[in-house]
């Protein structure tokens, strides 16, 4: 039954049910795997191959307390958003740029508030007008910071 189920699958969603079946069926391990083109924006960390999780945009956004750390976070977070999507990279340098100069600070701030009040944060991060960050990339940053935002 479930390989039967696997090969009816769409391609994208073939990639999933891999990654979920190879990760002993732990969401908290899937994630695409680092590229040099990825690497190659400013403000990016990491190494290529290396794989960028829930699980790591999770400890990413649990240490991010300054400039350089909360940048790593949105950084790994955009990345495991857009995988290979090719105008992931444009948007990724957009926000990166955008949180310079202090809206970091401000992300540090979200981060604190969406433990206790989701719909305040999601406010206060659309609020900050980060320019390539939509709505979807919104909740997915809001899940990397608090583990529990659903995310679109």
């Amino acid at each position: 039954m479930k390989e039967s189920l696997s090969y009816s699958l769409p391609a994208r969603l073939q990639k999933l049910y891999d990654a979920y079946d190879l990760s002993g069926e732990s969401y908290l391990l899937q994630g695409p795997h680092l590229t040099e083109k990825w690497l190659q924006i400013k403000g990016s960390s990491g190494i290529v191959g290396q794989q960028v999780s829930r699980q790591v945009i999770l400890a990413a956004w649990r240490v991010a307390d300054d400039e350089s750390n909360t940048t790593q976070a949105l950084f790994l977070t955009m990345f495991w958003g857009y995988g290979s999507m090719r105008f992931g990279r444009r948007n990724t340098r957009l926000a990166l740029d955008a949180i310079k100069n202090g809206k970091w600070r401000q992300l540090l701030d979200i981060r604190a508030s969406a433990a206790s009040n989701t719909m305040q944060a999601f406010t206060e991060l659309a609020d900050l007008r980060i320019k390539g960050l939509g709505t979807a990339f919104q909740t997915k940053i809001l899940y990397g910071m608090t583990g529990t935002v659903p995310i679109l």
